[in-house]
């Protein structure tokens, strides 16, 4: 009798984890619903270029920057102005990641990853490998959780609002180990793409919150916003 009831139970758990499993999503649906919702994978690729404006919060200092973004993949150009503190650059130029600090100092590392005006938006090119983990509540609202393996960064968690699709946070590890969670709020439609407007950071080095004020598509960006600036090609 206890062997029956040893098997029955076994068969039931294994029948509970297996209904469990179908029950979540495919990453390839989850990324597919992502793009749809976002405005569409065609229509995000047209986009050449995208200039950001608006507030940069160190929440654990109590510091605040205004900030403008420019991107033109695969480079980028970011620049935070900590009125009457100093001025913070970082951006990438041909698969070159460097960053002027006066806090910290300026660095450079070669091999970076390439900047994508919309970072989320080839995900499927790595779907089929990736796997549904489970479902979270993220502040309320619930999310699935898909672990993919993306070149140069490796593992990245995504979460996937259930009810809209969209992005609502991903976690990445750091160098050191701890995890960097960013979380997306806030979206808004520009042209005819959702873009979110807040970005919370919290984890890694530093935490913080960007809030766009203004997202300008396909805007023009000035001739030689991208070039190595001189003190980062000093740096060996």
């Amino acid at each position: 009798m206890k062997t029956f009831a040893l098997a029955a139970s076994l068969a039931i758990t294994a029948l509970v984890g297996t209904s469990f499993a179908e029950d979540l999503p495919s990453a390839a649906n989850l990324v597919k619903k992502h793009l749809e919702a976002s405005g569409g994978k065609a229509a995000m690729m047209k986009v050449k270029t995208r200039i950001d404006k608006g507030k940069l919060t160190l929440t654990e200092m109590g510091m605040e920057a205004t900030y403008v973004s420019y991107n033109q993949a695969p480079n980028s150009l970011n620049i935070s102005d900590f009125a009457g503190m100093g001025i913070v650059k970082n951006g990438t130029t041909d698969g070159v990641a460097w960053a002027i600090n006066p806090f910290q100092g300026n660095t450079k590392t070669a091999n970076a990853r390439p900047d994508e005006i919309f970072p989320f938006v080839n995900l499927d090119l790595v779907a089929g490998s990736a796997k549904t983990l489970g479902e979270e509540d993220l502040e309320g609202k619930i999310a699935y959780e898909v672990e993919f393996q993306v070149p140069v960064i490796g593992a990245l968690v995504v979460f996937f609002d259930k009810e809209s699709g969209l992005v609502a946070a991903s976690e990445s590890k750091n160098d050191d180990g701890t995890v960097t969670r960013s979380s997306f709020s806030d979206y808004k439609k520009v042209g005819d793409i959702q873009i979110p407007h807040t970005i919370k950071q919290t984890g890694g080095p530093l935490a913080l919150v960007i809030t766009s004020e203004s997202i300008e598509l396909d805007a023009e960006i000035p001739a030689g916003t991208f070039d190595l600036p001189e003190e980062i090609k000093a740096l060996p």
